[in-house]
């Protein structure tokens, strides 16, 4: 479907990974298609008639089926109807899965979620292919969208995916796990709207035999979580990561990794993306940190639900006070150039909760939050001076509280821009509650901690603020005979060289590594001895360095990461090579406890593995099988034994 095609009403298809553990084994009493009907079904085209709907023209296709315009004959209105592919519809046990999750997914009743109004699956009387049926939406997807606007202001990507988070927790709260998350599947309508399509469909491309009719494996693997790159299960967790791959994608305009598919898929066991911010300041560290927590390499350590995720992210968006998500979402889809022109707007909302955080003596959250202001507006002298004033507290000097009730003279002098409301452009903010309406009031959340041995303007007047009283208000409060001494030049707070010395108290971090065989760890350069799964290391806030190997001319891993004030640090590293296996026995399997059709493929480390034979219902005893450090091999029986070989 071409991006010129925004105004052509469409449905989008999904392709998703296979590999998965699930199966149509077990269905139970679901409805079997008669083999008599499965050989029967015919092609369909555009002018063509499926159940009562009328199939009008084609207007998409995907890795599984091809999406048409439609009328409903009955109801006189237009659908879409997305009908499978024939060689996929000459299966039974996909068509008893097709029917069973697009009824499911009909369930699902989300402002985020694409309707589906019917599903038509082969009865024995009629040769119509499987078919479902969903509201006919008029729009473009997000991947277009994006591809066009990106990078998308923060605020406005983050509402948007909190949205999309939303309909997933409904999802996943009905069993559903969609398996195929990326902007491809989310559709911008034109009246404002984001719809989370395929539901259902998705699950049903997950079994472990779908292929395209190139014989190429379905799937996205750049927006793959760990866990279904390798094949293992994939849970709603998995449906979080993809999320978070979306927004992070959504405001860099790239995604985290790039390359071959097997160097994807190595980057994305590695966990080794760099975060948003650094590829796009803007961003700030705060939505950055949202982000990598979701993306988590391990599902341990990942954002918990979506439920979550769009908490944490309706939560970034509030401090913009630009209204709520879905006034955000609105915004930016009807005028992308008139949301991005409002970025500047957020510089003094991150300087007051910057300084707020100084006076919490939280200096990670405030550092990321001046240095995203310094994005927005690099030739403000506020928030020069506040970049500056956070910068040296990361240095290490001596700070003073600038702060009201601290029994001491406070000397306010004319030099370096402290942010406030006051002392900045010639404005002023006044006390409606003061007894004298001239007064100026310094808000509380302006406390600053600044060094003993910051700048000053000798030849600037000086504003003496009696600071004797502890009430916080009197100790606020500038006598306005000082409102033109302040309003002339930006102002900087000095305590006397006695006043107490608070210092900077700034938490490590804790790092564990996860590894897939053993080896010897290097920090920084540091070797901390033989890796084991429940040791940690503490590492001091910033960048920093580790390497896992076995030796001079072995295998080994190393990766960067930046360590956060307090947070823990989860990294997966690997050092065994990933192997495409393909199963060539004439017979299902079952490897790693995954069940592998014939002629199908799965990814898994070198290793050795039980393979297990399957005979209808019946499992064979399983032979253990070597799996050698190949790009990929075959399973084969030779002389009686199960060997995996290169093709």
């Amino acid at each position: 479907m071409a991006g010129d095609r925004d105004d052509k009403a469409r449905a989008l298809d999904t392709p998703s990974e296979l590999g998965s553990a699930d199966t149509a084994a077990g269905d139970g009493k679901a409805s079997a298609t008669p083999a008599s009907s499965v050989a029967a079904m015919r092609a369909v085209a555009a002018g063509d008639t499926v159940g009562r709907y009328e199939l009008l023209e084609e207007i998409g296709e995907g890795g599984m089926a091809t999406v048409y315009r439609a009328r409903d004959q009955q109801l006189r209105r237009e659908v879409a109807v997305k009908v499978l592919f024939p060689h996929l519809a000459k299966r039974s046990d996909v068509v008893r899965r097709f029917a069973r999750e697009a009824r499911a997914a009909a369930a699902l009743e989300h402002p985020n979620i694409l309707r589906v109004l019917d599903v038509g699956v082969p009865d024995g009387t009629s040769t119509a292919p499987p078919f479902l049926v969903m509201e006919l939406i008029r729009g473009h997807s997000l991947a277009e969208f994006t591809q066009a606007n990106a990078p998308l202001p923060p605020e406005h990507a983050a509402a948007m995916v909190a949205e999309l988070a939303g309909a997933l927790q409904l999802a996943h709260a009905a069993g559903i796990v969609h398996r195929d998350i990326k902007p491809a599947n989310v559709m911008a309508t034109t009246d404002g709207r984001l719809l989370l399509t395929d539901f259902g469909v998705a699950q049903v491309a997950a079994d472990e035999s779908l292929v395209t009719r190139t014989g190429a494996l379905l799937g996205t693997p750049a927006y793959m979580s760990p866990e279904q790159a390798v094949g293992d299960d994939i849970t709603a967790a998995s449906d979080v990561y993809s999320l978070a791959v979306t927004l992070y994608q959504m405001v860099t305009g790239e995604l985290p990794y790039g390359g071959s598919t097997a160097k994807v898929l190595s980057q994305i066991a590695n966990g080794s993306a760099a975060p948003a911010d650094r590829k796009v300041p803007a961003v700030g560290a705060e939505l950055a940190r949202i982000i990598a927590h979701a993306m988590a390499p391990t599902v341990a350590a990942r954002t918990p639900s979506a439920a979550q995720f769009a908490d944490e992210l309706s939560a970034f968006v509030q401090h913009a006070g630009w209204g709520d998500n879905r006034t955000l979402v609105k915004e930016l889809l009807a005028d992308p150039a008139k949301a991005q022109a409002r970025a500047p707007s957020l510089v003094d909302g991150l300087l007051r909760r910057a300084s707020a955080a100084l006076a919490s003596r939280k200096q990670a959250l405030a550092s990321g939050l001046v240095e995203r202001a310094a994005a927005l507006a690099p030739h403000d002298p506020r928030v020069a001076a506040m970049l500056s004033t956070v910068a040296r507290g990361n240095r290490g000097p001596r700070w003073r509280w600038a702060a009201g009730g601290l029994g001491a003279a406070t000397v306010v002098t004319a030099g370096v821009v402290a942010w406030n409301q006051v002392g900045h452009s010639g404005s002023d903010v006044r006390n409606p509650d003061a007894a004298n309406p001239d007064a100026l009031v310094v808000d509380a959340t302006a406390a600053l901690l600044l060094p003993i041995d910051a700048p000053t303007a000798t030849d600037a007047p000086r504003v003496t603020v009696d600071a004797r009283s502890r009430s916080i208000d009197a100790a606020r409060r500038i006598d306005a005979a000082a409102k033109f001494a302040v309003d002339a030049a930006p102002i900087v707070v000095a305590q006397p060289i006695d006043a107490p010395v608070v210092p900077a108290v700034v938490a490590n971090a804790t790092v564990t590594l996860a590894m897939d065989s053993w080896c010897n760890v290097t920090l920084d350069g540091e070797a901390k001895g033989r890796w084991q799964r429940s040791r940690t290391y503490s590492v001091a806030p910033g960048p920093h360095t580790i390497a896992c190997g076995q030796g001079e001319g072995m295998a080994e891993w190393h990766t960067s990461f930046t360590a956060m004030p307090g947070q823990p640090v989860t990294l997966t590293g690997t050092l065994l090579m990933r192997v495409r296996i393909t199963a060539g026995l004439g017979v299902p399997i079952s490897i790693s406890q995954t069940k592998v059709a014939n002629g199908d493929s799965l990814v898994l480390p070198t290793g050795r593995y039980p393979v297990v034979l399957w005979d209808g219902d019946t499992a064979k005893p399983a032979q253990w099988v070597a799996v050698p450090a190949v790009p990929a091999c075959t399973l084969r029986m030779i002389a009686g034994a199960i060997e995996c070989t290169k093709p």
